[in-house]
């Protein structure tokens, strides 16, 4: 009967573990805020009047595509990632999370609510309003989570940016460790793409 009351004890300790780890298992981490800034910096860290808008909830754009077909493509786009960060990305992914606001990156940034852009795109002409308030914009940028592989020298991330009612796009980004800790892009693969032409700005 001890013995019994023991391993249901044992048990039990293990299954709330198990809960805990779960619920913190996809918490953010400092080195995702770390990426965010190098992506940041590698595109527009030298303009000094730069504005970037991020969106407050990490999110990931599927182009209609079911998420294996799009992991395939990655794995055959970027064979050096591996299924370890694969998995890592996917998981982390599957619902959205809120970002806080992150000042490692030179350039100018401001997290945005959905309530704030709802503010000026439930109104036409959205996309004119949108600049006429933010003319140094580049449009408005969503993150996804950032996938690791499992010895967290190697990266994952997609970008996605829009700029008009019709006009963006999407990149995956390979991240790797430097010996001073911070991270360098390795390699950077389209995910999607649509244009206006009426409206260019990159």
């Amino acid at each position: 009967m001890k013995l019994f009351t023991l391993a249901v004890l044992a048990y039990l300790v293990l299954s709330i573990s198990g809960i805990a780890w779960g619920l913190n298992e996809y918490v953010f981490e400092p080195e995702e805020y770390l990426i965010y800034s190098t992506a940041i910096d590698s595109w527009c860290g030298d303009d000094k009047l730069a504005e970037i808008f991020i969106r407050d909830h990490t999110a990931i754009y599927q182009s209609g595509q079911p998420v294996e077909t799009e992991l395939n493509y990655l794995r055959e786009k970027m064979p050096t990632l591996g299924d370890q960060i694969i998995n890592d990305f996917k998981a982390k992914n599957i619902k959205a999370y809120s970002l806080e606001p992150f000042l490692n990156q030179r350039a100018n940034c401001t997290i945005v609510s959905q309530a704030e852009l709802n503010a000026i795109f439930d109104h036409n002409p959205y996309w004119d309003r949108y600049y006429r308030r933010n003319p140094r914009s580049e449009g408005i940028i969503t993150f996804s989570r950032v996938g690791f592989n499992q010895t967290r020298d190697q990266a994952l991330l997609h970008v996605g940016s829009q700029w008009d009612r019709a006009t963006g796009s999407g990149i995956y980004i390979m991240f790797s460790r430097q010996k001073d800790s911070s991270w360098k892009v390795e390699s950077e693969l389209r995910s999607w793409n649509s244009w206006n032409r009426d409206n260019p700005k990159p």
